[in-house]
């Protein structure tokens, strides 16, 4: 039975979004001196520098880290040639534009980009947890295109929100600011 790094996973999570999140507001709202500013800064670090020593002490445990390389996992376990693995990938491929589609129309109705990359987040971990629960066999299980569906939307919905903020960001008219304090 293959193991999920759960550990990994949320200080990994938790170090991007404190960062992003500190770099978001940063150049939007809140100066860079502001105490949210260096709190957000200061526990990004914080768990990245524990996701660092995580991850070396479960390596040397001989704990599975999740690692997704789904090209390479066609071809060597499936035992499929580049263009076929190539070709397994459409799903994943179709769907990183259309989650971002859809985060893109809900952003615009002036819904919480925190809330959107909550949910990309999410959805990328449930689609890459599955994944990485599948059983090795030669042949790709139909379930596998569905995961890969599910973390790939989630990717999109991230990616779209972050440009979208970023797009708004740069557009200091139309983004609502808060009053520095």
């Amino acid at each position: 039975m293959q193991r999920v790094d759960f550990l990994g996973t949320f200080l990994l999570i938790g170090a991007n979004l404190t960062l992003v999140t500190a770099l978001l507001e940063a150049s939007t709202t809140f100066s860079w001196s502001s105490p949210l500013i260096i709190a957000l800064l200061a526990v990004s670090g914080v768990l990245w520098i524990a996701f660092v020593a995580w991850e070396w002490f479960a390596t040397k445990a001989r704990i599975t880290v999740l690692v997704v390389d789904l090209p390479q996992r066609f071809q060597t376990v499936n035992d499929l040639s580049a263009l076929d693995a190539r070709v397994r990938l459409l799903p994943y491929a179709i769907f990183a534009p259309l989650g971002s589609l859809v985060s893109n129309m809900i952003f615009m109705r002036r819904k919480s980009p925190l809330i959107l990359l909550g949910a990309g987040a999410s959805l990328q971990l449930v689609g890459l947890v599955q994944l990485a629960t599948l059983l090795i066999s030669a042949s790709v299980p139909a379930a596998q295109y569905g995961y890969q569906i599910i973390a790939d939307f989630g990717v999109g919905v991230s990616f779209g929100t972050l440009a979208l903020s970023r797009h708004q960001a740069s557009n200091r008219e139309t983004w609502p600011r808060r009053p520095e304090r």
